[in-house]
C-alpha cells in the first residue's frame, strides 16, 4: 500500500488518513475554523465532522472514496452553488426527496452505489479516518501545499454518477439491502406468517377453540406417525463411502474371509474386523402428508372436536418443508380444507354433511392426490371408530387406495378414545391408542378447572398494571443523571432523568420514586431544564437521528397530591446533529448545522426559521458572533410572536471567542477566547489563557455558571473554576453539562433486577435465583416480607425467566411459566408478579428493593409496605398475613 511522509508526525495508515482529509490549495472545499465541520465555497456546510466519522466508520477496514468526490457530491445533492458548480438548468443536479437523505447510512449507502469503483491512490480505512476524526486533527496550511498533486475527481464525472442512482434504488437498497426487486416464490406451502406456535396461540387466545387447542395439545404428545421413506430411499442405490470397525455382517469385507475361522472369530469379537460404510443418503427432499377427513353423521357432536385435534396435531407436527394438504368429502367428491387459521378451523367445526360417513366419496379420492413418485407421501384418514370397523368401508378401501402411497388411518369416537392404525396389503395393524379427557372440553369455564383458566392467564398481563400508577414507590434500576424540583401549592416534584432516559418523579425525599408513563426518549438527550415563565414546568428534549426529528416532553407543575400530566411534540426534518438547543419564553429553539428553528410548547406548531448569515458563528446555546479581528460582536438569539432574530448584543476583547455564557445572579456575558482567556462581561477581570500552543476546539458551562471545561486541539482537556480560578487538566468530558443540575438526592435506595429463575419451596414459599447461583426466599418476618438469602434451601420445580418481553404499559417483562398455566413475571423495574392458573385466586406483586423491607400488593386490594415505598411517608402494616396466604394458595394452586 503507498504511504505518504506527513508532517503531522504521523506514520504509515494513520499518514493516509491524514493526507485523505486534506484538501488542496485550489480544492473548493475547506474545513471550518472550529474544525467541525467541512464548507463549501460559498459558506454553505456539507457535512458535520462527526457525521463523516460515521459515514467513514461504515467502511471499516476498507478505504472509502476520495473525500474531494464525497464533498462535491453532496454539495450538488444540496444544491450549493460557486465557480466549480456553476447554475444553471442544464447543470442542475437531479432532485432527491428531502427525507432521503437524512442519516450517515443513507449517504454511505448512496455513496457506495456511486462510487463502488472509485479508489484514492493513498487509501486508508473507513475505521483509521473516522479515529483520526474524532481526536479532532485537522489539516494545516503544510500538509495542503503537500497535497497539491491529489488526484481530481471531474464534476461531470460525479454528476454522471449521481444520475446513475435513482431515488428508488437507493430507498430499496436501504429497506432491504439489495439493489433489485426481490419476487415472492409461487405456490408457498404455508400462508405467510404461518408457524405452528402461531396457529396454537391464535387458538388458544379464542375462546371458541380453547378447549380445542388443549386437546391438540395432548394428542401431539401421544400421536407420531412413522417415517415415510421415498422411492430412492427404499431402493438403496448409494455406494460405498468408507470403512470401520462395526457393521452388519452382510457388509463385512471380503479380505476378512481369507482368515481362517479362528483368526475371523477373533478379529470379530475384538472389534478389529473391518466392515464397509455405505455412502450416506443425499439431502432428504421434503415429503407431502395427506390428511383425509370425515364429516359425516358419525362424527357429528362431541367426536367432531376429537377427530379435529388429532388432525391439527398430525398437522402441526409435519417437519419443516413438508407440503400439507387436507381434503374432506362433500357428497361424492371432495374439497380443500384450512387448517392454518383459527376461521378454517370454525369452519371445519361448522361443516354437517348428511352422508353417514366418507365411504361413497372413496373411489375419487385418488383422482385428487399429488403425483410426486420421488417424494414422500403420507396419507391419513380420520374417521370415526365406527367407520373403521364398517365392512363397505374396508371393501372401498381394499379397492381404491390399496395401491396408493402409505396410509394411515386414526379413528375416534365419542367417548374420547384414540387409535393410530398402519393400513397395508396384510391388514390393519394398531400403532398407538390413547384416552382423551372430556372434561377438558366442558369444563372450561369453571373457576375450578386448571386447563381452561390456563388460557385466560396467557392472554392477561399482571393486574397491577391496570390502576392509573403503581399502588407504591420504587427506585429507578438506570442511574440518575439530572434532576430538577418544581414547587407548587406548598408541595414539590423531584424530576429526574435517568442514564436510559427515562424520566421519573418523586414527591419526598425520604421516600421512593414512580416512572411518567411516557415512552423514554430517543436519541441524544439535547435539554433538560425547568421553565419559569409563561408557565412553571419541566421541559425535556432530544434528537432522535433514526426518525430525524426533535422530540419535546412539556410536564406541568402538578396540582396537589395528582399525578403529573405531559405533552409530547416533535420537530420533524431534522436530518443533521443539532449544534445547540434551548428554550426561549414559550418556544424550544433548536439550531441545526445553518438553521434556527423553533417550535411552540404550548400550541406545538413550529415558527419560521431562520437561516444563518455566512458572516455569523455559534458561540454557546443561544449567543453568536460576527467580525474577523477584535472587538467581536456578539448576538443574541431572541424569539418575539412568530419570528426568530438575532440582535448584536454587545462586544467583547478576547481572541476570536469560542463560548460566552452567563453566570447564575449576575447580568452579562462572560467570554471564553480560543487561546483560553475568560473574561468578565464588565471587562475588568480576566483569567489567563493556557500556554503556547494549546488552543482550544470546544469549551463549555454548567448551568450556574460556575465552572468552564476546555478541549484544546490536541485533544487536551482542562476544567477552570471561576469561583477561585484554578485550572485542572485531565479533565474529563463534562457531555451532562449540557443539562448538568446540582446533585439532588433521589430515591434512597435500589431495585434488585437480576434473577435468573424463580422456584417453589414445599413450605409455600417463592424462590428467586441470581446469576450467581444464590437462593433468595422470600418470606414474612414479623409484619414485613424480607428477602433472605439461603444457601440450604428446599426449592422444587425451579423455572428459568425468558428473553425480556415489550407489555405496552412503558416496561419489560421476563417471563417464567408452570406446566399447569401459573406464571411469574420479573419487572425490569424491579417488581415479582405471581399469576395463579385459576382467576378465583388473587395476584401478588412484590417490590425487590436491596438491603430493606418489601412491599407488596394483592390484586384484592391489600397493600403492605416500608415507609419508604409508600406515598403517605409512613409504614403501612396490617395486610402482611392476607398477602402470605394468597402466596400460600399460588404455591399450593401450582405444585398439585
Amino acid at each position: 500500500m503507498n504511504t505518504v511522509v506527513s508532517k503531522t508526525g504521523f506514520s504509515g495508515e494513520m499518514a493516509n488518513a491524514a493526507a485523505w482529509l486534506t484538501p488542496a490549495m485550489e480544492a473548493d472545499w475547506h474545513w471550518d475554523l472550529d474544525g467541525g465541520a467541512i464548507l463549501w465555497e460559498d459558506d454553505t456546510t456539507v457535512v458535520m465532522a462527526e457525521e463523516l466519522a460515521l459515514i467513514c466508520e461504515r467502511y471499516h477496514h476498507e478505504p472509502p472514496p476520495p473525500l474531494s468526490a464525497i464533498v462535491s457530491a453532496l454539495a450538488m445533492l444540496k444544491g450549493c452553488r460557486g465557480p466549480s458548480i456553476p447554475p444553471g438548468p442544464e447543470k442542475a443536479p437531479p432532485h432527491w426527496p428531502a427525507d432521503l437523505l437524512k442519516t450517515p447510512a443513507a449517504k454511505h449507502a448512496l455513496l457506495d452505489l456511486m462510487f463502488h469503483q472509485l479508489e484514492d491512490p493513498l487509501p486508508a480505512s473507513g475505521d483509521t479516518i473516522a479515529q483520526l476524526i474524532r481526536i479532532n486533527w485537522r489539516p494545516g496550511v503544510e500538509d495542503r501545499l503537500q497535497r497539491q498533486n491529489t488526484r481530481y475527481t471531474s464534476r461531470e464525472r460525479i454528476r454522471v454518477a449521481i444520475s446513475r442512482v435513482s431515488p428508488e434504488q437507493l430507498r430499496l437498497r436501504l429497506e432491504t439491502g439489495v439493489e433489485g426487486i426481490v419476487q415472492a416464490a409461487p405456490d408457498l406451502p404455508k400462508p405467510e406468517g404461518y408457524s405452528p406456535q402461531t396457529l396454537m396461540s391464535a387458538l388458544a387466545q379464542d375462546p371458541e377453540t380453547a378447549g380445542l387447542s388443549l386437546l391438540t395439545r395432548d394428542i401431539m404428545a401421544a400421536l407420531t406417525l412413522p417415517q415415510v421413506m421415498s422411492l430412492k430411499e427404499e431402493r438403496a442405490t448409494s455406494g460405498v463411502s468408507d470403512l470401520s470397525n462395526r457393521g452388519p455382517i452382510h457388509r463385512l469385507l471380503l479380505s476378512e474371509l481369507a482368515h481362517d475361522d479362528d483368526m475371523l472369530a477373533t478379529r470379530l469379537a475384538l472389534g478389529e474386523a473391518l466392515y464397509l460404510q455405505p455412502e450416506p443418503p443425499a439431502h432428504r427432499p421434503p415429503g407431502t402428508q395427506l390428511l383425509v377427513l370425515d364429516s359425516g353423521l358419525r362424527l357429528w357432536g362431541a367426536a367432531r372436536i376429537f377427530a379435529l385435534s388429532a388432525a391439527l396435531a398430525l398437522r402441526l407436527k409435519a417437519k419443516a418443508g413438508t407440503s400439507n394438504e387436507v381434503w374432506r368429502a362433500k357428497g361424492v367428491y371432495w374439497e380443500k380444507v384450512d387448517l392454518d387459521s383459527v376461521e378454517g378451523v370454525k369452519n371445519q367445526l361448522k361443516v354437517l354433511e348428511t352422508s353417514y360417513d366418507l365411504t361413497g366419496a372413496l373411489a375419487n379420492l385418488p383422482d385428487y392426490l399429488p403425483d410426486h413418485p420421488d417424494r414422500a407421501q403420507d396419507l391419513v384418514i380420520v374417521i370415526h371408530d365406527a367407520t373403521l370397523h364398517d365392512p363397505a368401508f374396508r371393501k372401498e378401501l381394499a379397492t381404491h387406495l390399496d395401491a396408493c402411497c402409505p396410509l394411515h388411518i386414526v379413528a375416534v369416537d365419542a367417548e374420547g378414545r384414540l387409535a393410530l392404525h398402519q393400513y397395508s396389503r396384510q391388514g390393519i395393524k394398531l400403532l398407538h391408542q390413547a384416552r382423551l379427557k372430556l372434561e377438558k372440553l366442558l369444563s372450561l369455564d369453571q373457576g375450578n378447572n386448571r386447563a381452561g383458566t390456563r388460557l385466560r392467564a396467557m392472554r392477561s398481563w399482571p393486574a397491577v398494571f391496570g390502576p392509573a400508577q403503581l399502588p407504591f414507590l420504587l427506585a429507578p434500576a438506570s442511574p440518575i443523571v439530572a434532576a430538577l424540583t418544581l414547587r407548587h401549592d406548598s408541595h414539590q416534584t423531584t424530576f429526574g432523568l435517568t442514564q436510559s432516559r427515562e424520566i421519573w418523579y418523586m414527591r419526598n425525599f425520604l421516600t421512593g420514586a414512580r416512572p411518567m408513563p411516557i415512552e423514554p426518549l430517543r436519541g441524544k438527550v439535547l435539554e433538560f431544564c425547568m421553565r419559569q415563565e409563561p408557565e412553571k414546568d419541566l421541559v425535556a428534549a432530544s434528537w432522535d437521528q433514526e426518525r430525524a426529528q426533535v422530540q419535546a416532553v412539556v410536564i406541568p407543575s402538578p396540582s396537589g397530591d395528582e399525578p403529573p400530566s405531559f405533552k409530547s411534540l416533535v420537530l420533524e426534518g431534522v436530518d443533521s446533529h443539532p449544534r445547540a438547543c434551548w428554550v426561549d419564553g414559550d418556544c424550544l429553539v433548536v439550531l441545526t448545522s445553518r438553521t434556527l428553528r423553533a417550535v411552540h410548547l404550548s400550541s406545538g406548531a413550529e415558527l419560521p426559521s431562520l437561516d444563518l448569515p455566512p458572516h455569523l458563528h455559534h458561540l454557546g446555546e443561544r449567543h453568536f458572533y460576527s467580525g474577523n479581528a477584535e472587538p467581536y460582536t456578539v448576538h443574541h438569539c431572541l424569539v418575539q410572536g412568530n419570528s426568530i432574530s438575532l440582535p448584536a448584543f454587545g462586544t467583547t476583547k478576547v481572541t476570536r471567542p469560542v463560548l460566552a455564557f452567563h453566570r447564575k445572579g449576575q447580568l452579562g456575558m462572560w467570554s471564553v477566547g480560543v487561546n483560553g482567556v475568560i473574561i468578565s462581561p464588565s471587562g475588568n477581570h480576566h483569567m489567563e489563557g493556557l500556554s503556547f500552543p494549546h488552543r482550544l476546539s470546544a469549551a463549555k458551562a454548567s448551568a450556574d455558571g460556575k465552572k468552564v471545561w476546555m478541549r484544546t486541539q490536541q485533544g487536551s482537556c482542562f476544567t477552570r473554576d471561576l469561583e477561585t480560578g484554578q485550572l485542572s487538566s485531565n479533565a474529563a468530558d463534562q457531555g451532562q453539562w449540557l443539562f448538568f443540575v446540582e446533585k439532588t438526592a433521589f430515591a434512597q435506595f435500589s431495585m434488585r433486577t437480576r434473577f435468573e429463575a424463580v422456584g417453589l419451596t414445599p413450605g409455600g414459599e417463592v424462590a428467586l435465583r441470581t446469576s450467581r447461583g444464590r437462593t433468595a426466599i422470600v418470606t414474612l418476618s414479623n409484619t414485613w416480607f424480607r428477602l433472605e438469602h439461603k444457601a440450604d434451601a428446599v426449592v422444587q420445580d425451579w423455572r428459568t425467566f425468558g428473553e425480556p418481553e415489550p407489555t405496552g404499559h412503558f416496561c419489560t417483562v421476563r417471563i417464567a411459566e408452570w406446566p399447569g398455566g401459573s406464571r411469574a413475571f420479573l419487572d425490569d423495574r424491579g417488581i415479582l408478579h405471581l399469576q395463579a392458573s385459576n382467576p378465583a385466586l388473587a395476584e401478588v406483586s412484590i417490590g425487590l428493593p436491596a438491603n430493606m423491607m418489601l412491599p407488596a400488593w394483592s390484586s384484592d386490594g391489600l397493600l403492605v409496605g416500608p415507609a419508604a415505598t409508600m406515598d403517605c411517608g409512613r409504614p403501612v402494616t396490617g395486610h402482611a398475613q392476607a398477602i402470605e396466604r394468597h402466596i400460600r394458595r399460588f404455591v399450593t394452586e401450582t405444585l398439585t
